[in-house]
């Protein structure tokens, strides 16, 4: 795991990355009641090593928090006078929940040389006790967060605080008043889906903390699949929304963490930290480079012929098959920035079947002119033959092709 962190850690250096967030540094679900005895030796040296590891690159490092909820499901079960209906939330009424919450924040910060936060605190729900319920959804998350925003300014003024929107939509106006308050002691708010549009410059102009998003969309295959089971770049398709973001005032976005063994998406992620870099630079010179450094092309010829390859593949799915804004989406379908699924959602079972569910959204025509273009994409891969120094990757490339070519052979019948 150290080697794979590694690994990511070059590309984002490489890629001008800034930041990192790792949700699971310390627990994966469930905080014990003895939080300073939560992370056995052994581990707070590996996640000390990892930190070191992130730092030496010249990247800041934030945690994942869980705010009132996310960690407490084992603490609420010892203690259940601390949630009032939902079991996996503790209630801000009741005054001991502070107390747990600040501890956390206390062992994760003081501990461990991280270089802030990134809170969430909706997405298991909240509490809908009497008194809480009097609240709306994002006037009860953005009281949460800015309380626990203040205390960690009050302590390390330092530290990056981000909070992220997970679970809780911003598409109502009226609640700016409410985010603006929130923002006072944060340094970014992530409206992760974009949720704002249609009053996105108004929101930004109210706020006093950047803005930022998911850099577009960015795709998510099950944590099964095998790596050679897609080639679908999503590169070019992000350019529009992230530069008009920018136009919009949001100086801030994220992208979700790519399965680096999939060569197509190894293009995606030196992509996407290269365009939010240098967001006016043109979005096919990035690509270009983006597909040098992934593959190591020895000859203009090969460069030219596996960025085509790319080119094609991501056009052909979300342009030329028209899943643009499509059911190909996750269930938000007309949102610009969010998670795409290939494959029934964030966490499928295995028993949705190995083909690919992300293909069956489209007609018989649509599957057409996809496999057309894959098998275009798959001919560019194939000239390069020779002229590409990674020829593990180039060799991975042609087969992820040939895999998507076998998996619309079988959504077609």
């Amino acid at each position: 795991m150290k080697r794979d962190f590694e690994r990511i850690f070059d590309l984002l250096k490489e890629s001008r990355y800034t930041h990192i967030v790792i949700w699971g540094l310390f627990t994966a679900r469930d905080w014990p009641l003895d939080i300073q005895q939560s992370v056995s030796p052994a581990r707070r040296k590996a996640v000390g090593d990892l930190l070191s590891s992130a730092h030496r690159r010249g990247l800041k490092v934030l945690s994942g928090l869980g705010v009132y909820s996310w960690g407490f499901d084992e603490i609420i079960r010892q203690r259940p006078h601390l949630a009032r209906g939902n079991v996996h939330a503790m209630c801000p009424r009741v005054p001991e929940g502070r107390r747990w919450m600040e501890k956390v924040v206390d062992f994760e910060l003081s501990r461990f040389d991280l270089d802030g936060v990134q809170m969430q605190s909706a997405d298991l729900g909240r509490c809908s006790c009497q008194e809480c319920a009097k609240q709306g959804n994002v006037e009860f998350h953005a009281a949460l967060n800015d309380e626990t925003a203040t205390y960690i300014r009050s302590r390390w003024r330092e530290k990056l605080i981000v909070s992220c929107n997970w679970g809780v939509s911003f598409k109502d106006p009226k609640d700016i008043r409410h985010l603006a308050r929130m923002g006072r002691n944060l340094d970014v708010l992530t409206d992760y889906d974009a949720s704002a549009r249609g009053h996105t410059r108004r929101l930004i102009r109210s706020l006093p903390c950047v803005y930022a998003t998911l850099a577009g969309l960015n795709l998510w295959p099950p944590q099964w699949w095998k790596r050679t089971k897609w080639f679908l770049p999503v590169t070019v398709t992000n350019a529009p929304y992230l530069k008009r973001l920018y136009a919009d005032g949001g100086r801030g976005a994220e992208q979700f963490c790519n399965t680096l063994a999939n060569p197509s998406d190894e293009v995606s992620a030196r992509f996407a930290g290269k365009l939010l870099h240098d967001i006016k630079a043109d979005p096919v010179k990035l690509l270009s480079e983006s597909v040098e450094q992934t593959f190591e092309t020895k000859t203009g010829a090969a460069l030219e012929a596996v960025s085509e390859a790319c080119l094609v593949a991501e056009n052909g799915y979300f342009k030329k098959a028209g899943q643009a804004l499509g059911p190909g989406w996750c269930s938000k379908k007309q949102t610009p920035a969010n998670l795409f699924f290939l494959n029934n959602g964030l966490f499928p079972a295995r028993d949705g079947g190995e083909y690919a569910r992300y293909l069956y959204s489209m007609n018989r025509p649509q599957l057409a002119v996809y496999e057309r273009e894959m098998k275009k994409c798959l001919r560019a891969l194939l000239s390069a033959r020779g002229g590409v120094g990674r020829r593990e990757r180039w060799a991975m490339a042609c087969q992820c092709a040939k895999t998507v070519l076998k998996d619309i052979a079988h959504a077609r019948k």
